[in-house]
């Protein structure tokens, strides 16, 4: 009967330290999730001004070739 009674304590150790586990990497797998979220908005945000000053380049460039354009016309 102590075996048995040592087994099944030992079982519950067990199953109590694997629920704690479990809570833990669930805690783990939302704050790496938050993290995730963070910085695709942060290359979404980065990726939206790259654009943007891609953008401004051409148009520059766009003028200055008009420009020249005009001027040897």
């Amino acid at each position: 009967m102590a075996d048995e009674n040592g087994a099944a304590n030992s079982r519950d150790e067990q199953e109590e330290a694997l629920v704690a586990l479990i809570e833990h990497r669930t805690k783990e797998v939302e704050h790496l999730r938050r993290h995730v979220t963070y910085y695709k908005s942060q290359l979404d945000q980065a990726e939206r001004r790259l654009e943007d000053t891609q953008s401004k380049l051409a148009r520059l460039r766009g003028c200055d070739n008009n420009v020249i354009q005009k001027l040897s016309g």
